[in-house]
Formats: structure tokens, sequence, C-alpha cells
């Protein structure tokens, strides 16, 4: 019976990690069918913000990897579609390397930001009744 539940669980673990990965895929996918409404009416600031926010978004809601996959996808996705030349990973314009090698630093670093948001409240309990 012990084998049975460990394969079970198992299963379920696996389960859980797709869906990780399937939501931060979605949520890129959401942030990029955002961005394309808003592009011909804003700047592409404010289209990497949309970006940005979700990638907040879903680093508190997924783990550190497909965090870390939706990162390096919404940049790839930002390039492609909203950075000269259109439809092409090539970049034509210097400015927009940098940018992109900052923003990519920037969201590595926001899962553990967001996770100690998250127990701030907890750890404050723990040390409250400690003292």
């Amino acid at each position: 019976m012990g084998l049975f539940n460990a394969a079970l669980s198992m299963i379920k673990e696996v389960k859980n990690r797709t869906r990780e990965w399937l939501l931060s895929i979605l949520g890129v996918a959401f942030c990029t069918g955002l961005a394309m409404l808003m592009y011909p009416y804003f700047a592409l600031v404010d289209l990497v913000m949309v970006y940005l926010l979700g990638l907040v978004f879903m680093a508190s809601l997924v783990s550190r990897a497909p965090s870390l996959f939706a990162t390096l996808l919404s940049i790839a996705t930002l390039d492609f579609f909203f950075i000269p030349p259109y439809y092409s990973f090539a970049v034509s314009d210097i400015k927009y390397r940098p940018d992109a090698k900052i923003n990519e630093i920037d969201h590595i670093s926001k899962p553990d930001a967001v996770d100690q948001v998250a127990d701030g409240p907890a750890q404050y309990q723990r040390e409250r009744h400690n003292i």
C-alpha cells in the first residue's frame, strides 16, 4: 500500500508542476494579447509594464523555475512582437539590448521578493510569539 501511495503522490506532484508551467505560458500569452491591444495607443515602456505586472502576479502563484521560464519567454515575446524589426529576434536599435538584460535580472529576483512578502506576516507572528 505504501508503494501505491508514493506513486499516487508522485503523479499529483507532476500534475501540479505541469499546471505551473502551463500557467506561466498562459500568463505570458495573456500579457502579449493585452499588449497587442494596447500597442497602437501606448509607448513601449507601458507594454513592458504589462509584462512586469503579469510576471509579478505569476511569481506569486508558481515556483521559481516556471517563473524564470515566464520571464525569459516574456522577454523573447516582447522582442519578437514589439521591437523593430518586428516578427524576428534581430534588434536593429542597440538601445533595446541593455534594457532587456536589466529586465531579465530584475525578473529573476522577483520570486524571492514575492516569497518574502508572502511570508512576512507569518514571520512577524513567529517573532512576536518568541519574544
